[in-house]
């Protein structure tokens, strides 16, 4: 179906299937999305079928084998928010580490920068895929979008700090994230994000969440791109199981335009919530 996707700008296309509406669209926040409404709430297995349907790009009254279903996850899993009793580290190279301890410099990745990252350990070209079902009280939405594209990224660990690792990768020192909400919280104040989030990467087979919507959905919602936050911000925070050695703690900041590669800033304040694990 990669045919029908229209380009940002363009009038959404609309097809009617059985008794679901798929419409298609993108804008900048939201690459692509194909939409299906349903005016009843659907059983755990109809949305398995149809979000197994939207990740195999079939259409939906086509058959699908029972290895094809989606695997969906509450989207109340992802522990957006929460702070964990586990370490929270960033790896990094000597040099990286005391620019960040003594200034605040830090790099900032958006969603583009790691899908087009040649190194597998760091880059993803998934990230920001996701498949959404909700139900509002009145129906159920189901929505594959690729999103995020005015999100900022900082991509930091849970537990110890492995030498063994750290030498793999090529680094020598690991700070120390000790304040969460402060950390996120100056750098929201220094980019002028408008909204920001961090949690425990969730991974998992398929991309692929369900639950109720946070409000009521409304097509205009579809159609400005906050369909993809139907269910919160646990879409961000998804990962493919291959990546679970990692053990990802994510920070999500979104700004009111698009950004397509990283961002440098400075941030004297993050001194104050950091500290020098090894070098």
């Amino acid at each position: 179906m990669t045919d029908l996707h229209p380009m940002p700008g363009q009038e959404p296309i609309i097809r009617f299937e059985g008794e679901g509406v798929r419409i298609l669209s993108s804008d900048l926040a939201v690459e692509l999305c194909t939409f299906l409404e349903f005016p009843q709430q659907l059983t755990l297995r109809e949305q398995e079928y149809f979000c197994g349907a939207l990740l195999h790009r079939r259409m939906i009254d086509e058959e699908l084998l029972a290895s094809e279903y989606a695997q969906l996850i509450p989207a109340s899993d992802v522990p957006v928010d929460m702070i964990p009793d586990q370490k929270i580290f960033k790896l990094m190279r000597a040099e990286h580490a005391e620019a960040m301890l003594t200034h605040g410099y830090v790099r900032l990745g958006s969603i583009d920068h790691y899908r087009k990252f040649e190194d597998k350990e760091v880059g993803d070209p998934s990230e920001g895929n996701c498949v959404l079902s909700a139900f509002d009280g009145m129906r159920t939405v189901i929505a594959e979008v690729r999103a995020g594209l005015n999100d900022l990224l900082f991509c930091t660990s849970l537990g110890d700090a492995d030498p063994e690792v750290m030498k793999k990768l090529g680094y020598d020192t690991a700070v120390e994230i000790v304040d969460v909400p402060a950390f996120s919280a100056a750098i929201a104040r220094t980019i002028q994000s408008k909204a920001s989030s961090y949690s425990s990467c969730k991974y998992v087979r398929d991309r692929a969440i369900f639950g109720d919507a946070t409000s009521r959905i409304e097509r205009q919602h579809f159609m400005n791109g906050q369909i993809a936050e139907m269910l919160g911000d646990a879409r961000a925070f998804l990962k493919p199981q291959a990546y679970a050695h990692q053990k990802e703690y994510r920070f999500k900041w979104t700004l009111s335009k698009l950004e397509t590669e990283y961002l440098d800033i400075e941030c004297p304040q993050l001194k104050d919530f950091i500290r020098l694990v090894s070098s």
